[in-house]
């Protein structure tokens, strides 16, 4: 998943996370997942936080899974979910 967020300090991130085993908050993930995750500019306008990455270099042959979670692939169908809100007390 990929996590993006307008910070109270008004500083914009984004991160990709794994959710393995509905691990709560979801843990940061790493090459092993697929692709190098490259966050590119984003913006804020008209009260909309936009983000925008970059994932590539997938490799051709298989990568270690943690538990059941697949790689991301380039072939893959992938669905976003939005939502729009305050961040809880931890910025989280």
């Amino acid at each position: 998943m990929f996590i993006c967020k307008r910070l109270p300090n008004g500083e914009i991130v984004i991160n990709r996370y794994v959710n393995p085993g509905n691990y709560t908050p979801p843990q940061p993930a790493g090459s092993e997942q697929g692709g190098v995750f490259t966050p590119l500019p984003s913006q804020f306008t008209d009260g909309i936080v936009t983000c925008q990455f970059n994932l590539s270099n997938f490799a051709t042959q298989p990568f270690k899974q943690v538990g059941v979670l697949k790689p991301l692939t380039q072939s893959g169908n992938y669905y976003p979910i939005i939502a729009v809100g305050p961040l809880d007390a931890e910025s989280e």
